[in-house]
């Protein structure tokens, strides 16, 4: 789910195309309610990759949100 986030944001950028974005955000938002049950924190499928899709959707949209949830998703992978 994370790598598809992560699509969307590169895919809202280059494209110029904002409603990628809000469907990165979205995705952003379930994965961060997923995290506190996620067994792996590797990058495939696991928190590290959770905590990439944050700092990125953190990175093109501005929201403190996302940074708030790449910290707490930090906080589970130590």
């Amino acid at each position: 789910l994370a790598g598809i986030g992560t699509v969307l944001v590169r895919g809202a950028e280059r494209l110029d195309e904002p409603g990628h974005l809000d469907l990165a955000q979205r995705t952003a938002r379930a994965c961060a309610a997923l995290a506190p049950r996620m067994p792996l924190v590797t990058q495939c499928c696991g928190l590290a990759g959770v905590g990439e899709l944050m700092v990125d959707v953190a990175e093109a949209s501005g929201s403190e949100e996302f940074w708030d949830a790449a910290e707490t998703i930090a906080l589970l992978i130590l």
